[in-house]
């Protein structure tokens, strides 16, 4: 799956950087949990957030805010970069990095000149 695959270029070597794995676990959208539908309202307001340039989308934990996204995202027919974070991910170089790599799940060669430096 495109959206899965993360390309060994963009992997910095640096002290303290995210391994392959880390950083696929970061920007792979999360598998389906089964016998999930999504309501009408939901895709609605979802594919009206396709029209704007960032939609977010914000709920307590537990509310659904990942299952949602994800069966979306797979559903979807436009490239979707997934990125998930944590409160681990505050260190600038890190987020960025991931943030690239996500992008770079759907437009290869994106952000590739801000990793060499």
């Amino acid at each position: 799956d495109a959206h899965e695959e993360v390309r060994p270029n963009l992997l910095l070597h640096a002290p303290g950087f995210p391994t392959a794995e880390a950083l696929r676990a970061v920007v792979t959208t999360p598998a389906s949990l089964g016998d999930v539908w999504l309501a009408a309202a939901d895709v609605e307001m979802l594919e009206a957030g396709l029209q704007r340039r960032l939609t977010l989308v914000s709920a307590p934990a537990g509310f659904g805010k990942t299952t949602l996204l994800s069966i979306w995202a797979k559903e979807s027919q436009i490239p979707v970069a997934w990125l998930s974070l944590d409160e681990n991910d505050d260190d600038p170089v890190r987020f960025w990095a991931y943030l690239i790599a996500a992008c770079q799940s759907v437009l290869e060669g994106v952000g590739e000149s801000a990793l060499a430096c």
